[in-house]
């Protein structure tokens, strides 16, 4: 019961924030805001995602979350995820400023977000994560055409989200069909297919 009653809390909140940021020309203080907001649907992405148990091979293994790219965000995500408890595991948040910083690491994550500057390098970054159980996610323009998986997006005076279900299915992942029903769905592009 308690279980349930947190689910529609935080499907509540995530429907919730879909209306409450503006996006005009912002100070300083409410880009911070809409960064944070960001980053708490970015928590809930993780909490509604169920990985195949092969992601997982140890019980105490941790969630790992790559972040790549060197804008806001990045600071946000490390500061508010890292340590969060989602499914019993501790999420653990890597940064690499650059693909290369990360290839070099050899960094298989869980999640991965791909932060705007990085855009261009998606479809090499796609690459690298073909066929693996990997939660992808940005927020820049077309991600999810171009085979991502979660994509925050500006629409107006609010922040939404796009869902790309048929990228998650590929890679054996499976999103909670309550989030699903909040976002607007999307499909990969057959000239954007890895």
């Amino acid at each position: 019961m308690v279980t349930t009653l947190k689910f529609f809390i935080n499907i509540f909140l995530i429907a919730l924030l879909q209306f409450t940021v503006a996006v005009r020309p912002l100070c300083a203080e409410e880009q911070e805001s809409v960064l944070v907001i960001k980053v708490s649907f970015l928590l809930n992405f993780l909490k509604f995602t169920q990985w195949p148990p092969s992601a997982f091979p140890t019980p105490d293994q941790q969630l790992v979350l790559v972040v790549i790219g060197d804008t806001p965000i990045v600071v946000q995500i490390k500061e508010n995820l890292a340590g969060q408890l989602i499914q019993d595991k501790t999420v653990q948040v890597v940064v690499y400023a650059n693909v290369q910083l990360w290839q070099q690491a050899g960094t298989m994550p869980h999640a991965l977000f791909v932060s705007q500057d990085m855009s261009r390098k998606w479809k090499e970054i796609s690459a690298l994560v073909a066929a693996t159980p990997v939660l992808t996610m940005a927020d820049f323009p077309d991600f999810c055409t171009q085979g991502g998986i979660l994509n925050l997006v500006r629409d107006g005076d609010s922040i939404r989200f796009e869902a790309n279900p048929e990228a998650a299915k590929k890679v054996s992942l499976r999103l909670n069909a309550q989030m699903l029903q909040l976002a607007e769905i999307v499909s990969t592009q057959r000239n954007h297919l890895p």
